[in-house]
């Protein structure tokens, strides 16, 4: 999975989109993908890419044909205690499935979150969070001791369950291939 730098496109970042430098990190991820030319490539950020960035994206990568479909997947859908949505591309070369067309990810992705939720239930967040975080909840002002040994807690990024899903996915495309 690629992740480029969300400084720009996040929602509590500058908003630069990719005019941020550290975001503008995607015209490497995009020259990568490019020279290497993967089957499937899993691109990563925050959904404030939608607006800042996901046609430059989607673009670059239609220029290369590369068939692109994506979804935000927000973390309270799967157990976590906050919002957090990020958005999942996934990129595979235009003709790839040409003997058998996948499902929609629309059609799945319900059960995915379903799938990756119930596996996690009996595995509680809780405990590792309260030693963490001295009992702050997320969202305190800055300043505050613990502050962000909490944020880090609850996630500063993707949770491994919102990558989970995207994986759900990969590998049913990859079931497709081997057929």
């Amino acid at each position: 999975m690629l992740g480029f730098p969300c400084a720009g496109t996040s929602n509590l970042g500058n908003r630069l989109g990719l005019a941020d430098f550290r975001s503008a990190l995607w015209g490497e991820q995009f020259r990568i993908i490019h020279q290497c030319k993967p089957a499937i490539a899993l691109i990563e950020n925050p959904a404030g890419l939608l607006a800042r960035g996901m046609a430059t994206v989607l673009e670059d990568l239609s220029q290369i044909r590369y068939v692109c479909e994506w979804s935000t997947i927000p973390a309270y859908c799967l157990g976590l205690p906050h919002e957090r949505e990020r958005v999942f591309i996934i990129a595979y070369a235009d003709g790839l499935f040409h003997h058998q067309q996948p499902t929609p990810w629309a059609d799945q992705i319900g059960n995915h979150i379903t799938q990756v939720r119930i596996s996690h239930e009996d595995r509680s967040f809780e405990p590792g969070i309260r030693e963490v975080a001295f009992g702050i909840p997320v969202g305190v002002a800055k300043g505050i001791k613990g502050n962000y040994d909490a944020r880090r807690a609850y996630g500063l990024s993707c949770s491994p369950r919102q990558a989970a899903v995207t994986w759900k996915r990969i590998d049913y495309l990859c079931s497709l291939l081997s057929n």
